[in-house]
């Protein structure tokens, strides 16, 4: 067995080498402040003006640097391929003392390590650098939602959270190396989700689908061998009536249209919605050259999916458009535009003076849109077009919606006076 492995890792030297090596330059100060080193390559030799070696006693004279710098570089073979040199950014100044030189040699040595294991581990598969498996998850996750871009990063943010607490309960402690991100872990996030988070409705299955974004990003980013969530079932999170009473039928939208609003942004942008199934990101950001009087057409990016959408321009919308200022590039930039809260603030004092028993959010507008199209259109397909959806699977909540109005109008015929005769 020894033998076995002894040979083995003589053809794996053989196969690669990856080496420690330092580069020389002479080294100035801008204005004088050594904290503004300027680096110069020299040769290893001196030379004459005529571009000759400067030679003494038959052998070429070496040059003296005033002011030695080194930079470490990696020297990297394999078999096979072109040898390469990788810069590292670790520089040995003139002004380092012994302590400070002797870190930055260990950094430079700790580096050519990693780099090291990630050759070695990139010839098989499923094997990790060992640096890596202990890199935190939870580290991983601030990294992570410092470089995301999307429009939903608080949700991002308040998953990380949900994820923290759970482990913190559930495990005693605040770091989860990637070794140690098992199935079992996943499991109990998702146990979590359903029973101890205190969420509800679409929120539970939203979080978890976060958390498993991070999750494939870090398979990706070779920090995990497997997805831990790869083989387990999430239906019990699954909700199939979110959207059950977040939607306004024909005669509600006719009625809130009827009803003063407080604010004539709030009464323009949900009506917009209702529209086209733009959500609030899409309506702030709306710009002039995004609708085509001449095409009748209107476009915009789902931010959540960043599927472009392209509609029909509806009469509606063009009336609702009527009036506002073209000479700027947002469409409603002539409205100072409340926050979040104070758009469903006011919405929910607008819908019950119209009358209305429900509890309608802006985002509601969006929902209305998607019923809206699948009466009219019959097809899951037009509806998730129409509404930037990746798939018809986001869809399916409005045909439910659909089917209850069915039922309940059923039950609500009209009793045109018949009676049974005994």
């Amino acid at each position: 067995m020894y033998y076995l492995f002894a040979v083995c890792l003589q053809d794996y030297i053989c196969l690669m080498n990856v080496s420690l090596r330092t580069v020389k330059f002479e080294t100035t100060y801008i204005d004088g402040d050594i904290t503004k080193p300027k680096f110069k390559r020299l040769g290893k030799y001196q030379k004459n003006a005529n571009g000759e070696f400067k030679m003494k006693d038959g052998k070429k004279v070496k040059t003296r640097f005033v002011n030695l710098s080194e930079q470490y570089y990696l020297d990297i073979y394999r078999k096979g391929s072109k040898r390469e040199s990788q810069y590292l950014d670790i520089f040995i100044l003139p002004t380092d003392n012994e302590i400070q030189k002797a870190d930055k040699k260990a950094l430079a040595m700790d580096t050519r390590n990693k780099v090291e294991q990630e050759y070695s581990a990139g010839q098989y598969e499923n094997i990790l650098p060992k640096y890596r498996n202990q890199i935190d998850f939870m580290a991983y996750c601030e990294e992570y939602l410092k470089t995301y871009k999307n429009t939903d990063i608080r949700k991002v943010n308040a998953a990380i959270k949900h994820f923290k607490a759970f482990y913190k309960a559930k495990h005693k402690k605040d770091i989860l190396p990637m070794s140690s991100f098992k199935n079992s872990v996943a499991n109990g996030f998702i146990s979590y989700l359903k029973k101890d988070s205190g969420l509800s409705g679409g929120t539970p299955i939203a979080y978890l689908k976060k958390i498993k974004g991070i999750v494939k990003a870090a398979h990706f980013d070779r920090y995990l061998n497997e997805n831990p969530f790869l083989y387990l079932s999430t239906k019990a999170l699954q909700v199939k009536d979110v959207v059950r009473k977040e939607v306004l039928s024909e005669q509600e939208l006719m009625q809130l249209f009827k009803t003063p609003c407080s604010n004539e942004f709030i009464r323009k942008a949900f009506f917009v919605g209702c529209y086209t199934g733009m959500g609030m990101a899409e309506i702030r950001k709306l710009k002039w050259k995004q609708v085509n009087y001449k095409d009748k057409r209107l476009t915009y990016t789902r931010g959540k999916t960043d599927i472009t959408v392209e509609l029909g321009l509806n009469i509606a919308v063009e009336i609702l458009f009527f009036g506002l200022s073209q000479k700027s590039i947002l469409v409603f930039d002539s409205f100072k535009i409340p926050s979040g809260n104070g758009i469903n603030k006011v919405l929910g004092t607008w819908v019950k003076r119209a009358g209305i028993d429900k509890h309608i959010t802006f985002y509601c507008s969006r929902h209305t849109f998607g019923t809206r199209v699948l009466r009219n259109s019959k097809n899951l397909k037009v509806v998730a077009e129409a509404m930037g959806h990746s798939s018809t699977r986001f869809t399916e909540n409005y045909a439910r919606i659909i089917d209850d109005e069915d039922k309940i109008a059923v039950m609500d015929l009209p009793n045109i006076g018949m009676v049974v005769n005994e």
